[in-house]
């Protein structure tokens, strides 16, 4: 059986190593990918929202086919918005 710990302790090491792989050491790639939607969308989409849509993305693949990768990865986008909202006033729905 999977425990949350397990989950969330995968979470952390899967997000260290595709940092590692992608980024600049750690997984910090939202603030660009938003910034380049933006600009190509006109829209006003904030770190937050990029790593909501994220999960919601996840969440969705796993409704069409259980993988484990989608609960892991929705874990670690999870953390990434909260981590972003600390410093995101809230937008309006």
């Amino acid at each position: 059986m999977t425990k949350a710990e397990d989950i969330l302790q995968t979470a952390a090491e899967v997000m260290k190593q595709r940092g590692a792989l992608r980024d600049k050491g750690e997984e910090r790639s939202m603030e660009r990918t938003v910034r380049v939607f933006n600009a190509l969308t006109g829209k006003g989409l904030t770190d937050v929202e990029g790593w909501t849509f994220m999960v919601i993305l996840k969440l969705c693949r796993e409704h069409t086919g259980h993988d484990m990768d989608n609960w892991i990865d929705a874990t670690a986008y999870m953390a990434l918005a909260a981590e972003a909202a600390v410093d995101t006033p809230p937008k309006p729905w």
